[in-house]
């Protein structure tokens, strides 16, 4: 594994988090960057597959949407291409961008895709475990950052997070299970009229 390489990305996702034009804050690198880090390297031990490109494509899948709110809506597109041209001036070889780059394009569970290798299903899977385990800042990108009411911002995050559940591959229902099934119960709590 290529711990400099590694190191040099994640030092450039997280500058680009802090910068103060990123809409999500700072908060980005903590509470989802670095969740999906965590989730992407037991998933890819789970997988036995490249750990590496777990790991690369777990730091850059949000790095197009922290850099620039314009890219937000394609995030997944500009993603693997801003990533591929990262990797390719780091001489990172073209087999393995390919990875990270399809990992990136189908990583997204608002969006239908057909192709699901285990590289696509460990990043998928460890964004959607992210926002299942970091609750908290998704109520605070819904009150705070999108200035929703009580009423609208729960329900945005009780429908993220199903949506999240629904992306998740067994292996990580198992791991992520409990949290979910807490997360769903408080946020019911508040509207009885919930799906």
């Amino acid at each position: 594994m290529d711990n400099d390489l590694i190191s040099k990305i994640e030092c450039l996702v997280k500058n680009a988090c802090y910068q103060k034009e990123n809409i999500f804050g700072c908060n980005i690198w903590e509470h989802h960057i670095l969740p999906v880090v965590k989730y992407s390297k037991v998933l890819a031990d789970r997988f036995c597959i490249d750990k590496e490109c777990a790991i690369l494509s777990a730091y850059l899948h949000d790095y197009a949407s922290v850099l620039d709110k314009k890219y937000y809506e394609e995030h997944h597109l500009y993603g693997a291409k801003f990533a591929e041209e990262i990797l390719h001036r780091e001489n990172y070889p073209k087999q393995k961008i390919d990875i990270v780059k399809t990992a990136i394009l189908n990583h997204r569970g608002s969006i239908e895709h057909t192709e699901q290798s285990l590289e696509i299903k460990c990043l998928a899977s460890a964004d959607a475990m992210a926002h299942i385990a970091e609750i908290p800042s998704l109520l605070y990108l819904a009150y705070r950052q999108k200035n929703m009411d009580i009423q609208t911002g729960s329900q945005w995050v009780y429908k993220k997070i199903n949506r999240s559940w629904d992306k998740l591959c067994e292996e990580a229902k198992i791991i992520i299970r409990d949290e979910y099934q807490a997360g769903i119960k408080v946020l019911a709590i508040n509207n009885s009229n919930f799906p």
